[in-house]
C-alpha cells in the first residue's frame, strides 16, 4: 500500500512537471513571436542553450535527459521562423 500511495504521489509530480513545461513553453513561444529583435534573442537563447548542454555533460545526465531537452529547444528554435502574429 505505501508503495502504490508512493507511485501515486510521483506520478502526480510529473503530471505538474509536464504541464509546468507546457506552459513555459507556450510563454516561451509567445516571447520570441513578439521580441522586437529575434535575431539577438535567438543568439542568446542558443549560447544559453550550449552553455546549459554543455554543464549537462559534464554531469553524466541520463541521454533521455539530453534527448528530451534537445527536443524542447527545437520547438522553441523553430518558432523564431514564424511570421509575427
Amino acid at each position: 500500500m505505501i508503495q502504490d500511495d508512493l507511485n501515486d504521489q510521483i506520478q502526480e509530480r510529473l503530471r505538474a512537471l509536464q504541464a509546468d513545461i507546457q506552459v513555459l513553453v507556450a510563454f516561451s513561444i509567445g516571447v520570441i513571436e513578439t521580441h522586437p529583435d529575434r535575431e539577438k534573442l535567438r543568439k542568446q537563447f542558443a549560447f544559453h542553450y550550449e552553455t546549459l548542454h554543455g554543464r549537462w555533460l559534464n554531469s553524466e545526465i541520463a541521454e533521455d535527459f539530453l534527448t528530451e531537452a534537445a527536443a524542447i529547444r527545437d520547438v522553441l528554435d523553430s518558432s523564431f521562423e514564424r511570421t509575427r502574429p
